[in-house]
């Protein structure tokens, strides 16, 4: 059976299995790279495998959106998003609530357990992180 037939038989378990597969095949890559070595990932590797998580859903929702809906669809999605449901300060929170408790935990573990929990904090990925996370 093809993939476009049983995604409309099943689109949420359709979601589901290429949100999982493209999340977990670009962190399976990346870690086969390093060698499964968990201890010595660097923080390129780190960061290419939380893009990775955060990508998964996204790609996944633009193409069953793609497949199922076509180009109208795309559009619609591409329309809805611009659409402001709520006011500038609720976006900010839901944004920027996880990231800065994160932080704060990762600064607080550092201070009171073990140094190396003290965050080092990369612009890049929390930019990435912030447009990965509105899709």
């Amino acid at each position: 059976m093809r993939f476009t037939a049983l995604a409309r038989q099943r689109p949420l378990g359709s979601f589901f299995a290429l949100a999982y597969g493209i999340s977990w095949g670009a962190t399976l890559i990346v870690l086969a790279a390093s060698h499964f070595d968990l201890v010595d990932l660097s923080p390129l590797d780190t960061g290419l495998i939380f893009v990775s998580m955060l990508l998964g859903p996204s790609v996944s929702c633009l193409v069953l959106t793609a497949l199922l809906k076509g180009r109208p669809g795309l559009r619609r999605l591409g329309a809805s998003l611009g659409r402001w449901h709520a006011g500038i300060r609720w976006y900010a929170l839901a944004l920027l609530t996880m990231p800065l408790l994160l932080f704060a935990t990762l600064w607080l573990l550092g201070i009171f357990v073990d140094a190396a929990f003290l965050p080092r904090f990369q612009w890049q990925l929390f930019a990435v992180g912030l447009v990965a996370g509105t899709f």
